[in-house]
């Protein structure tokens, strides 16, 4: 069950990330076991623009969805959500537009709730980042993940994605900033 990233896609995705031109030439891969035993892997690359921000995203073992943030929390706690989200796809599937709570006493210390799903683009630094990338016979969904406060939670759930979009842009959220508007 525990099958090893495909060094090809870590080489392609470096590659749209040099494109991009905010981010350090080369990340570290890091990996862990989750509770199953399966092998887990994130990439974390340094941002130009903003000393405290890092790139975090992961490299699916055997899912297909990547997912990828900028985010100035903690490296170690973002690159574990990831990682989380890559075992609820097994059991679920995620797509643009879903929320998945999360029960972390680190992350409620933040203010935040759970993180929502969307297209590969939600970052002015990543608007260049394709909606998927073909690698090794595969298509693999880029999609961003961005943290959610509890308020936000709300929006999204009670007057859903428009709003919660309309909300961020009316406050001038900043998806870097962690637990932060």
């Amino acid at each position: 069950m525990n099958k090893h990233y495909s060094p090809a896609l870590a080489q392609k995705m470096a590659g749209l990330l040099a494109e991009q031109g905010h981010f350090g030439a080369s990340g570290d891969i890091l990996s862990w076991e989750d509770q199953s035993d399966r092998r887990q892997y994130t990439v974390v690359y340094p941002c130009e623009f903003d000393d405290m921000a890092r790139l975090i995203f992961t490299l699916p073992t055997i899912t297909r969805n990547i997912y990828v943030t900028v985010s100035d929390g903690d490296a170690v706690l973002v690159r574990r959500v990831l990682g989380t989200a890559e075992s609820q796809e097994l059991e679920a599937g995620i797509v643009p537009g879903n929320v998945l709570l999360l029960d972390d006493p680190r992350l409620a210390a933040h203010g935040i709730r759970g993180v929502i799903f969307l297209l590969s683009n939600l970052f002015n630094c990543l608007d260049n980042l394709p909606a998927a990338i073909a690698c090794d016979g595969e298509t693999y969904p880029v999609l961003s993940v961005a943290f959610l406060t509890g308020e936000e939670h709300r929006i999204w759930k009670e007057a859903g994605h428009d709003a919660l979009m309309d909300h961020w842009a009316a406050a001038g959220k900043d998806l870097i900033a962690f637990g932060r508007a």
